[in-house]
Protein backbone atom coordinates (compact mmCIF):
# COMPACT_ATOMS: atom_id res chain seq x y z
CA UNK A 1 0.00 0.00 0.00
CA UNK A 2 1.57 3.30 -1.07
CA UNK A 3 1.77 5.81 1.79
CA UNK A 4 3.15 9.35 1.78
CA UNK A 5 5.27 10.65 4.61
CA UNK A 6 5.57 7.17 6.15
CA UNK A 7 9.17 7.74 7.32
CA UNK A 8 8.16 10.21 10.02
CA UNK A 9 5.86 10.39 13.01
CA UNK A 10 3.88 13.47 13.99
CA UNK A 11 5.88 14.43 17.08
CA UNK A 12 4.53 16.52 19.96
CA UNK A 13 6.35 19.69 18.81
CA UNK A 14 4.92 19.32 15.30
CA UNK A 15 1.43 18.75 16.69
CA UNK A 16 1.84 21.88 18.80
CA UNK A 17 2.90 23.81 15.71
CA UNK A 18 -0.21 22.71 13.81
CA UNK A 19 -2.43 23.75 16.71
CA UNK A 20 -0.72 27.15 16.84
CA UNK A 21 -1.00 27.52 13.06
CA UNK A 22 -4.72 26.79 13.16
CA UNK A 23 -5.12 29.50 15.78
CA UNK A 24 -3.17 32.00 13.69
CA UNK A 25 -5.17 31.10 10.60
CA UNK A 26 -8.40 31.85 12.44
CA UNK A 27 -6.94 35.10 13.76
CA UNK A 28 -5.54 36.52 10.52
CA UNK A 29 -7.67 34.94 7.78
CA UNK A 30 -11.16 36.21 7.12
CA UNK A 31 -13.48 33.88 9.05
CA UNK A 32 -17.16 34.46 8.42
CA UNK A 33 -20.26 32.50 9.24
CA UNK A 34 -22.36 32.34 6.09
CA UNK A 35 -25.73 30.94 7.09
CA UNK A 36 -27.02 30.80 3.52
CA UNK A 37 -24.26 28.40 2.39
CA UNK A 38 -24.98 24.78 3.21
CA UNK A 39 -24.03 21.12 2.80
CA UNK A 40 -26.69 18.46 2.23
CA UNK A 41 -26.16 14.71 2.20
CA UNK A 42 -27.51 12.81 -0.81
CA UNK A 43 -29.08 9.49 0.17
CA UNK A 44 -28.25 7.76 -3.09
CA UNK A 45 -25.48 5.19 -3.51
CA UNK A 46 -23.64 4.17 -6.64
CA UNK A 47 -19.88 3.52 -6.82
CA UNK A 48 -18.31 1.50 -4.03
CA UNK A 49 -16.25 3.19 -1.32
CA UNK A 50 -13.11 4.82 -2.72
CA UNK A 51 -10.69 7.73 -2.82
CA UNK A 52 -7.89 8.99 -5.10
CA UNK A 53 -10.28 8.72 -8.06
CA UNK A 54 -10.66 11.14 -10.97
CA UNK A 55 -13.72 13.37 -11.46
CA UNK A 56 -14.95 16.04 -13.85
CA UNK A 57 -18.16 17.77 -14.96
CA UNK A 58 -19.44 17.00 -18.46
CA UNK A 59 -20.96 20.36 -19.40
CA UNK A 60 -22.36 18.99 -22.66
CA UNK A 61 -24.45 16.20 -21.15
CA UNK A 62 -24.83 17.83 -17.72
CA UNK A 63 -23.51 15.18 -15.39
CA UNK A 64 -20.56 14.44 -13.11
CA UNK A 65 -18.15 11.71 -14.24
CA UNK A 66 -15.81 9.69 -12.05
CA UNK A 67 -13.28 7.04 -13.00
CA UNK A 68 -11.28 4.53 -10.94
CA UNK A 69 -9.75 5.13 -7.54
CA UNK A 70 -8.93 2.75 -4.71
CA UNK A 71 -10.69 1.37 -1.64
CA UNK A 72 -9.44 1.02 1.92
CA UNK A 73 -7.78 -2.41 1.54
CA UNK A 74 -5.93 -1.14 -1.55
CA UNK A 75 -7.92 -2.54 -4.48
CA UNK A 76 -7.88 -0.26 -7.52
CA UNK A 77 -10.77 0.26 -9.92
CA UNK A 78 -11.30 0.89 -13.61
CA UNK A 79 -15.06 1.46 -13.44
CA UNK A 80 -16.67 4.57 -14.91
CA UNK A 81 -19.73 6.29 -13.40
CA UNK A 82 -21.99 9.28 -14.00
CA UNK A 83 -24.17 11.28 -11.61
CA UNK A 84 -27.01 13.10 -13.38
CA UNK A 85 -28.19 15.04 -10.34
CA UNK A 86 -30.73 12.40 -9.37
CA UNK A 87 -29.12 8.97 -9.65
CA UNK A 88 -25.86 7.12 -10.30
CA UNK A 89 -25.36 5.02 -13.46
CA UNK A 90 -22.33 2.94 -14.43
CA UNK A 91 -20.98 3.43 -17.95
CA UNK A 92 -19.85 0.10 -19.41
CA UNK A 93 -17.34 0.14 -22.27
CA UNK A 94 -15.26 -2.57 -23.93
CA UNK A 95 -12.12 -0.43 -24.02
CA UNK A 96 -11.04 1.90 -21.24
CA UNK A 97 -8.00 2.90 -19.15
CA UNK A 98 -6.68 0.21 -16.83
CA UNK A 99 -7.33 0.15 -13.09
CA UNK A 100 -5.94 3.36 -11.67
CA UNK A 101 -5.62 5.73 -8.72
CA UNK A 102 -4.15 9.23 -8.35
CA UNK A 103 -4.81 10.05 -12.02
CA UNK A 104 -6.50 13.22 -13.27
CA UNK A 105 -9.66 13.85 -15.31
CA UNK A 106 -10.79 17.11 -16.87
CA UNK A 107 -13.48 18.03 -19.38
CA UNK A 108 -12.65 20.11 -22.45
CA UNK A 109 -15.97 21.88 -23.06
CA UNK A 110 -14.93 23.28 -26.45
CA UNK A 111 -13.90 19.92 -27.92
CA UNK A 112 -16.61 18.16 -25.86
CA UNK A 113 -14.26 15.44 -24.62
CA UNK A 114 -13.08 14.12 -21.27
CA UNK A 115 -9.30 13.85 -20.91
CA UNK A 116 -7.56 11.31 -18.65
CA UNK A 117 -3.85 11.33 -17.81
CA UNK A 118 -1.39 9.25 -15.78
CA UNK A 119 -1.77 7.93 -12.26
CA UNK A 120 -0.59 4.96 -10.24
CA UNK A 121 -1.29 1.31 -11.06
CA UNK A 122 -0.27 -1.28 -8.48
CA UNK A 123 1.27 -4.57 -9.47
CA UNK A 124 2.93 -3.34 -12.65
CA UNK A 125 6.63 -3.03 -13.51
CA UNK A 126 6.34 0.73 -13.83
CA UNK A 127 3.62 1.70 -11.39
CA UNK A 128 3.62 5.37 -12.44
CA UNK A 129 1.73 5.84 -15.69
CA UNK A 130 1.86 8.41 -18.52
CA UNK A 131 -0.99 7.39 -20.79
CA UNK A 132 -3.45 9.92 -22.21
CA UNK A 133 -7.04 8.92 -23.01
CA UNK A 134 -10.02 10.79 -24.42
CA UNK A 135 -13.71 10.01 -23.88
CA UNK A 136 -16.05 11.43 -26.54
CA UNK A 137 -19.28 10.50 -24.79
CA UNK A 138 -19.44 7.09 -26.48
CA UNK A 139 -16.03 5.45 -26.28
CA UNK A 140 -12.50 5.74 -24.91
CA UNK A 141 -9.48 6.24 -27.18
CA UNK A 142 -5.84 6.22 -26.13
CA UNK A 143 -3.91 9.17 -27.56
CA UNK A 144 -0.42 8.04 -28.53
CA UNK A 145 1.39 11.36 -28.32
CA UNK A 146 4.47 12.28 -26.31
CA UNK A 147 3.65 14.26 -23.18
CA UNK A 148 4.47 14.64 -19.48
CA UNK A 149 6.61 12.02 -17.77
CA UNK A 150 4.95 9.20 -15.85
CA UNK A 151 3.47 10.47 -12.58
CA UNK A 152 0.63 10.39 -10.10
CA UNK A 153 -1.07 12.89 -7.74
CA UNK A 154 -0.87 15.64 -10.38
CA UNK A 155 -3.74 18.09 -10.93
CA UNK A 156 -5.48 19.27 -14.12
CA UNK A 157 -8.02 21.99 -14.96
CA UNK A 158 -9.49 23.44 -18.15
CA UNK A 159 -8.63 27.02 -19.17
CA UNK A 160 -11.75 28.00 -21.12
CA UNK A 161 -10.31 31.28 -22.42
CA UNK A 162 -7.23 29.72 -24.02
CA UNK A 163 -9.04 26.46 -24.73
CA UNK A 164 -6.27 24.41 -23.14
CA UNK A 165 -6.00 21.91 -20.31
CA UNK A 166 -3.45 22.85 -17.64
CA UNK A 167 -1.50 20.13 -15.77
CA UNK A 168 0.74 20.80 -12.80
CA UNK A 169 2.98 18.74 -10.54
CA UNK A 170 2.68 15.25 -9.13
CA UNK A 171 5.33 12.73 -8.17
CA UNK A 172 7.30 10.01 -9.93
CA UNK A 173 8.49 8.44 -6.66
CA UNK A 174 11.99 9.87 -7.14
CA UNK A 175 10.90 13.45 -6.59
CA UNK A 176 7.95 15.81 -6.48
CA UNK A 177 7.39 17.53 -9.81
CA UNK A 178 6.93 21.26 -10.43
CA UNK A 179 6.45 21.40 -14.20
CA UNK A 180 3.42 22.93 -15.96
CA UNK A 181 1.94 21.52 -19.18
CA UNK A 182 -0.90 22.37 -21.55
CA UNK A 183 -2.95 19.97 -23.66
CA UNK A 184 -5.25 20.63 -26.64
CA UNK A 185 -6.07 19.02 -29.97
CA UNK A 186 -2.41 19.45 -31.02
CA UNK A 187 -1.14 17.48 -28.05
CA UNK A 188 0.97 18.16 -24.96
CA UNK A 189 3.34 21.12 -24.51
CA UNK A 190 5.49 21.99 -21.50
CA UNK A 191 5.06 25.69 -20.73
CA UNK A 192 6.90 26.22 -17.43
CA UNK A 193 9.47 24.63 -15.15
CA UNK A 194 9.40 27.41 -12.53
CA UNK A 195 6.77 28.66 -10.12
CA UNK A 196 5.46 26.58 -7.23
CA UNK A 197 7.88 24.00 -5.84
CA UNK A 198 7.42 20.40 -6.85
CA UNK A 199 4.21 19.22 -5.19
CA UNK A 200 2.16 16.06 -4.97
CA UNK A 201 -1.60 16.29 -4.48
CA UNK A 202 -1.98 20.07 -4.81
CA UNK A 203 -5.49 21.47 -5.34
CA UNK A 204 -6.18 23.27 -8.62
CA UNK A 205 -9.14 25.27 -10.01
CA UNK A 206 -9.67 27.62 -12.95
CA UNK A 207 -11.19 30.96 -11.98
CA UNK A 208 -13.19 31.97 -15.05
CA UNK A 209 -14.07 35.48 -13.85
CA UNK A 210 -10.43 36.45 -13.22
CA UNK A 211 -8.97 34.27 -15.98
CA UNK A 212 -6.46 32.49 -13.76
CA UNK A 213 -5.63 29.07 -12.37
CA UNK A 214 -5.58 28.91 -8.57
CA UNK A 215 -3.30 26.42 -6.81
CA UNK A 216 -3.34 25.66 -3.10
CA UNK A 217 -1.46 23.25 -0.87
CA UNK A 218 0.31 20.00 -1.68
CA UNK A 219 3.21 18.06 -0.20
CA UNK A 220 6.90 17.64 -0.96
CA UNK A 221 10.21 16.70 0.66
CA UNK A 222 10.10 19.88 2.78
CA UNK A 223 6.67 19.08 4.20
CA UNK A 224 3.14 20.36 3.69
CA UNK A 225 2.48 23.46 1.62
CA UNK A 226 -0.03 26.18 2.55
CA UNK A 227 0.70 28.65 -0.21
CA UNK A 228 -1.66 30.06 -2.82
CA UNK A 229 -0.33 30.48 -6.37
CA UNK A 230 -1.89 32.02 -9.48
CA UNK A 231 -1.17 31.00 -13.12
CA UNK A 232 -2.12 33.72 -15.63
CA UNK A 233 -1.46 31.67 -18.74
CA UNK A 234 2.27 32.35 -18.88
CA UNK A 235 3.76 32.71 -15.36
CA UNK A 236 3.07 31.65 -11.79
CA UNK A 237 2.74 34.26 -9.01
CA UNK A 238 2.72 33.51 -5.28
CA UNK A 239 -0.06 35.27 -3.35
CA UNK A 240 0.84 36.55 0.12
CA UNK A 241 -2.48 35.95 1.87
CA UNK A 242 -3.24 33.76 4.90
CA UNK A 243 -5.69 30.96 4.40
CA UNK A 244 -6.28 27.29 5.16
CA UNK A 245 -3.77 25.27 7.15
CA UNK A 246 -1.13 23.57 4.95
CA UNK A 247 -2.46 20.30 3.56
CA UNK A 248 -2.64 18.01 0.56
CA UNK A 249 -5.52 16.14 -1.02
CA UNK A 250 -8.10 18.89 -0.51
CA UNK A 251 -11.12 19.00 -2.84
CA UNK A 252 -11.36 22.27 -4.79
CA UNK A 253 -13.31 23.71 -7.74
CA UNK A 254 -14.69 26.99 -9.09
CA UNK A 255 -18.25 28.26 -8.55
CA UNK A 256 -19.29 29.85 -11.85
CA UNK A 257 -22.41 31.40 -10.31
CA UNK A 258 -20.69 33.23 -7.45
CA UNK A 259 -17.21 33.68 -8.91
CA UNK A 260 -15.37 32.04 -6.00
CA UNK A 261 -13.17 28.97 -5.57
CA UNK A 262 -14.38 26.48 -2.93
CA UNK A 263 -12.03 24.19 -0.97
CA UNK A 264 -12.98 21.35 1.37
CA UNK A 265 -11.05 18.95 3.60
CA UNK A 266 -7.60 17.51 3.07
CA UNK A 267 -4.91 15.88 5.16
CA UNK A 268 -1.72 16.79 7.03
CA UNK A 269 0.73 14.78 9.16
CA UNK A 270 2.78 11.62 8.78
CA UNK A 271 1.84 7.98 8.93
CA UNK A 272 0.28 6.74 11.12
CA UNK A 273 -0.59 10.07 12.76
CA UNK A 274 -2.53 11.88 10.06
CA UNK A 275 -4.83 14.80 10.78
CA UNK A 276 -7.88 15.11 8.53
CA UNK A 277 -9.95 18.24 7.88
CA UNK A 278 -13.66 18.94 7.45
CA UNK A 279 -13.43 22.71 6.93
CA UNK A 280 -14.91 24.66 4.00
CA UNK A 281 -13.14 27.72 2.53
CA UNK A 282 -13.76 30.13 -0.32
CA UNK A 283 -11.26 32.23 -2.32
CA UNK A 284 -12.67 35.38 -3.92
CA UNK A 285 -9.55 36.41 -5.81
CA UNK A 286 -8.24 38.51 -2.92
CA UNK A 287 -8.58 36.52 0.28
CA UNK A 288 -9.56 33.18 1.80
CA UNK A 289 -12.66 33.00 3.99
CA UNK A 290 -13.57 30.06 6.18
CA UNK A 291 -17.28 29.20 6.32
CA UNK A 292 -18.39 28.17 9.78
CA UNK A 293 -20.85 25.54 8.65
CA UNK A 294 -21.21 21.81 9.28
CA UNK A 295 -21.08 19.26 6.49
CA UNK A 296 -19.28 16.05 5.48
CA UNK A 297 -17.05 14.25 7.97
CA UNK A 298 -13.28 14.66 7.93
CA UNK A 299 -11.75 13.31 4.73
CA UNK A 300 -9.10 13.74 2.06
CA UNK A 301 -8.44 12.65 -1.52
CA UNK A 302 -12.03 13.21 -2.60
CA UNK A 303 -13.20 15.48 -5.43
CA UNK A 304 -15.64 18.35 -5.42
CA UNK A 305 -17.15 19.19 -8.81
CA UNK A 306 -19.25 22.23 -9.72
CA UNK A 307 -22.49 21.34 -11.49
CA UNK A 308 -23.38 24.11 -13.95
CA UNK A 309 -26.94 22.82 -14.35
CA UNK A 310 -27.89 22.79 -10.66
CA UNK A 311 -25.48 25.60 -9.69
CA UNK A 312 -23.98 23.74 -6.76
CA UNK A 313 -21.11 21.38 -5.95
CA UNK A 314 -21.07 17.60 -5.80
CA UNK A 315 -18.66 15.71 -3.51
CA UNK A 316 -18.21 11.94 -3.39
CA UNK A 317 -16.34 9.57 -1.09
CA UNK A 318 -12.79 10.12 0.06
CA UNK A 319 -10.21 8.82 2.48
CA UNK A 320 -11.60 8.24 5.97
CA UNK A 321 -9.51 8.99 9.09
CA UNK A 322 -10.14 5.43 10.25
CA UNK A 323 -7.33 3.07 9.31
CA UNK A 324 -7.68 1.31 5.95
CA UNK A 325 -11.09 2.84 5.29
CA UNK A 326 -12.75 4.74 2.48
CA UNK A 327 -16.12 6.49 2.07
CA UNK A 328 -18.92 6.27 -0.49
CA UNK A 329 -21.31 9.01 0.61
CA UNK A 330 -22.35 11.89 -1.65
CA UNK A 331 -22.91 15.53 -0.70
CA UNK A 332 -24.23 18.70 -2.29
CA UNK A 333 -22.75 22.08 -1.36
CA UNK A 334 -24.50 25.35 -2.23
CA UNK A 335 -22.60 28.60 -1.77
CA UNK A 336 -24.44 31.85 -1.30
CA UNK A 337 -22.86 35.20 -0.49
Amino acid sequence: MKTYGSKHNLSAPIKAFFILFIGLSVLFASVTEVQASSWKKVNKYGPSDRYRYGAAYDSTNKFVLIFGGKDGPGDEYSDFWKWDGVKWSEIITATHPSNRQEHALVYDKDRKILVFFGGWQSGTTNSYQKDTWEWNGQSWKEILKKGPSARSTHSMVYDSKRKKIILFGGTDDKKCLGDTWTYDRKGWRRVANSGPPGLLAPSLAYDVERDQVVLFGGFNEQGYNGDTWIWNGSVWTKISQPGPLPRMGAAMDYDASSGVVVLFGGIVGYWPNYLYFDDTWVWNGKQWTQLKISGPSQRANAKIVYNEKTKNFFLFGGDDPKASSALRDSWIFTYKK
